[in-house]
């Protein structure tokens, strides 16, 4: 199926997270842009890195890959695993919306 995009942005927010950079107040963040595309699509920033991630499967297991990340996206809550491809580790994350 190949990526469709109008662009529409349909939501957007600033996402607590275990071990992630910390933002000014000392808290781990995530920036995690959702868009309506076929698939739908998530941009996720974390530290230096971003990566644009795609639906897989139905849309209500509301899971996500992209190159060394996978995500399930459920109410206000993303599971992520991301592969620092520096260490070769990969962090576990748990993430809560703000």
């Amino acid at each position: 199926m190949p990526f469709q995009s109008d662009g529409r942005r349909v939501a957007a927010g600033t996402i607590d997270a275990n071990g992630s950079p910390s933002g000014s107040d000392g808290l781990p963040r995530l920036r995690a842009s959702f868009f309506a595309t076929d698939p739908a699509t998530i941009r996720l920033e974390r530290g230096d890195r971003t990566v644009t991630m795609w639906l897989v499967g139905a849309a209500g297991d509301g899971k996500y890959e992209a190159q060394n990340v996978d995500l399930v996206h459920q109410g206000n809550t993303l599971q992520m695993n991301w592969l620092d491809t520096n260490t070769g580790k990969t962090d576990q994350l748990q993430c809560q919306a703000r």
